[in-house]
């Protein structure tokens, strides 16, 4: 997939995947990348008002692409065919995405304020960074990449994920009305 873009596929892939909203922060993932000492691929899947700003930092960026708006269908091979996952949100709820990234086995790179943060990815898992700071952002990314075999990390982040889907949900649902039920 890496190679299609005409990227390649012998050095890690990041992809951040959301709308292109200014407090999603995607121009953070960019001038993060600009900082690093390694080399790294940047796909970028969003649409939104911050498109035409994030199209010409790629046009000037040999190893960045965009992708536009990419269906639920096929968004899953690309969290499979990418290293990391990052989501730099100064705000966000929660953050499916990182979630479905994990399932596929992408390892997450987000910010303090993405909810699902402090539950899902621990140190064996990715990274957290303050929302914000591109140097860390920066660090965050650069150590991920120096990690010489991701396997582990991908495992873990695949495991907690599970850890956090429909069937645990549902688990967790049925184990909260027994307790209120008293069975």
């Amino acid at each position: 997939m890496l190679k299609s873009l005409g990227l390649d596929p012998n050095v890690p892939a990041i992809l951040f995947a959301a709308k292109l909203q200014p407090w999603k922060r995607p121009a953070d993932v960019v001038m993060a990348m600009d900082k690093l000492e390694t080399s790294a691929n940047l796909i970028m899947i969003g649409d939104g008002p911050l498109r035409p700003e994030i199209e010409q930092l790629a046009s000037q960026r040999p190893w960045m692409r965009t992708l536009g708006f990419v269906n639920q269908q096929e968004i899953a091979e690309w969290y499979g065919a990418t290293d990391l996952f990052v989501l730099p949100s100064s705000r966000e709820p929660w953050g499916v995405a990182v979630n479905e990234a994990m399932a596929a086995g992408a390892v997450p790179v987000v910010s303090d304020k993405v909810g699902c943060a402090a539950d899902l990815v621990t140190p064996d898992v990715g990274w957290v960074y303050p929302a914000g700071d591109i140097d860390a952002l920066a660090a965050a990314i650069s150590v991920a990449c120096q990690v010489t075999d991701l396997t582990v990390f991908r495992a873990a982040a695949q495991h907690r994920s599970e850890q956090y889907g429909i069937t645990a949900t549902a688990r967790g649902i049925e184990a909260a009305l027994a307790t209120v039920l008293g069975r």
